[in-house]
């Protein structure tokens, strides 16, 4: 067990054989006004992640509303949009499997 608040960020990178930290107080770098910048992205609170799957359920679900609100306005064909929302679905679900992969979360 170690005091966090006793090491830098870099020096927090470079600790071995830590399970869990334990937060029992606010440090500076956890309050408001905290950038990711600050922290490299370390500190678990930053969501500056490239990985697409953050992303991707969102922009479905999106695109799953879109189909639907061009199907009431007749510019897709009921047929076009049996096919694109169902596709879509499993498409998120996918997204959703795959986040296991991902090195972030």
């Amino acid at each position: 067990m170690t005091d966090p608040g006793s090491y830098t960020v870099k020096e927090h990178s470079n600790l071995e054989y830590i399970d869990y930290i334990l937060y029992t107080h606010e440090h500076e770098d956890h309050k408001a006004g905290h950038t990711c910048e600050d922290c490299e992205g370390t500190c678990g609170n930053c969501k500056d992640c490239s990985c697409p799957h953050h992303r991707a359920v969102p922009a479905f679900i999106t695109l799953i509303a879109l189909a639907f609100l061009l199907n009431a306005w007749n510019i897709l064909s009921d047929a076009s949009v049996a096919i694109i929302w169902p596709v879509l679905l499993g498409a998120i679900g996918v997204t959703k499997l795959m986040k296991g992969r991902c090195g972030c979360c």
